[in-house]
């Protein structure tokens, strides 16, 4: 094993790695090469006491903690510290792997948590409006209000909205069946009002025969499911018609839903597996969003 690898050197061998075998464009190249000049030149110094070369082997994890310590005191974003991290991390890796050192000092040093960024959450008035802008005595104007009633009441993603099957109702008690992310299929209660404005549309498919099993429950005009993007541009469009300011679309809808389910006392497990998340962490942002603790309570759904 080579102890005698200057850091300047192991870099090289790391971008060399990266390009030939891992085939990364120059542009990310850049950027590591860019982060690890930066780690190298810091842990040389500066002035009389700058060093020409580190050695690998003399890199301990005090100096990581202190390189990154700097980055916060230099007022760094948690995202650059995170990617400084993570290119460190990786080229030790790699030396450690390839038995040019015995360790990686970054092993066990964390990185900072991610910037959160809250959704703009629409409140329950605003909804109301959204809800109540479709005009319900039109084919058209009737299908977009079941649309924009299951989607509140469900908090499904657009691709699950617009992929609902006739099939995929069960009317008592009220459930939808979906695929989500990674084809995993859930059930999700749907509340009295939305399942009386779905009867209604259903009733108009049932009337011109588009009501098989396997028939969309949102179809086109030429018949087809409906795309997520004409769903936006529905959602988008009522939400100007009812006067909200807000950037608005499909993913607004299923925030609310989440949203409101906590602030009225949801259990934050089970608006997890009606979102469908995998990850409860993913799920508590709604937790920052309505800033309120988790109780244990049944769903309260505010069209319930």
């Amino acid at each position: 094993m080579s102890r005698a690898l200057s850091l300047d050197a192991a870099i090289q061998r790391f971008l060399d790695h990266l390009e030939i075998e891992r085939r990364l464009s120059k542009n990310t190249l850049a950027a590591y090469g860019a982060d690890l000049a930066a780690f190298a030149k810091e842990l040389a110094g500066t002035g009389k006491k700058r060093r020409r070369s580190v050695a690998t082997k003399d890199v301990i994890e005090a100096d990581v903690l202190a390189y990154l310590e700097r980055q916060v005191a230099a007022g760094r974003s948690r995202a650059t510290q995170g990617r400084r991290l993570a290119a460190i991390r990786g080229m030790f890796n790699f030396l450690v792997r390839d038995k040019l050192l015995e360790m990686n000092p970054a092993e066990r040093i964390e990185g900072p948590s991610k910037e959160r960024h809250l959704p703009d959450v629409l409140t329950i008035e605003e909804v109301e409006r959204l809800l109540a802008a479709p005009d319900r005595r039109t084919r058209q104007g009737l299908r977009d209000s079941a649309l924009l009633d299951v989607a509140y009441a469900t908090g499904l993603r657009v691709s699950e909205l617009v992929g609902i099957r006739a099939g995929h109702i069960t009317w008592d008690p009220g459930f939808l069946r979906t695929t989500g992310k990674g084809r995993k299929q859930r059930l999700v209660p749907i509340g009295e009002g939305a399942l009386a404005t779905l009867r209604s549309w259903c009733e108009v498919l049932a009337a011109g025969r588009q009501l098989g099993p396997r028939a969309a429950l949102f179809p086109s005009n030429r018949g087809t499911a409906m795309t997520r993007e004409r769903a936006w541009q529905l959602v988008t469009g009522y939400a100007r018609a009812a006067g909200i300011r807000k950037t608005i679309s499909p993913h607004t809808l299923r925030h609310a839903f989440a949203s409101h389910l906590v602030a009225r006392g949801a259990d934050l497990r089970a608006v997890q597996e009606m979102l469908g998340h995998s990850d409860i962490g993913t799920t508590e942002i709604y937790l920052h969003t309505t800033g309120v603790e988790v109780r244990r309570a049944s769903c309260l759904h505010p069209r319930s």
